[in-house]
């Protein structure tokens, strides 16, 4: 992006899996299901498109995969859909601990200005999606963001 890009959530989270599995996690329309959005859609690839329905397909998003290695880092530009996606980057960045745990730096930037009270609800909305895949990675266990 450019420089007046605005890093609007910047987190990192560990999480107690490996990062082949957390890539996985996050690629696959199967495991994005039960943590982020039962309406997935991917062509898990770089240079492939993206697209996630919420509140029943009220709203929709899609975008372009622009980094795509696996165990290390998933990246997508959203080119369509609600405003807090629209135009910005995407990344989810991967390192290992040790062979069972992970850290997963998650950060979303826009090429505009973002107030702060709305870059506080977002991050806060993040923290529980990430949340949501953290406890889906550990325990199995399957939560979407309400």
């Amino acid at each position: 992006m450019n420089k007046n890009t605005v890093k609007i959530c910047d987190m990192n989270i560990r999480i107690v899996a490996n990062p082949d599995d957390v890539f996985s996690a996050i690629t696959t329309a199967g495991s994005i299901s039960k943590w982020w959005t039962e309406d997935v859609q991917i062509n898990a690839k770089h240079g492939g498109n993206i697209e996630l329905g919420f509140s029943d397909g009220k709203i929709m998003i899609s975008g372009l995969i622009q980094d795509y290695r696996p165990g290390q880092r998933f990246s997508i530009l959203w080119e369509h859909g609600h405003e807090a996606y629209r135009n910005s980057i995407m990344c989810f960045e991967i390192t290992s601990n040790n062979r069972s745990e992970s850290t997963l730096n998650f950060s979303h930037e826009i090429s505009r200005s973002w107030p702060d009270s709305l870059k506080d609800h977002y991050t806060s909305r993040w923290q529980d999606v990430l949340g949501n895949l953290k406890l889906f990675l550990e325990k199995g266990d399957t939560a979407l963001p309400t």
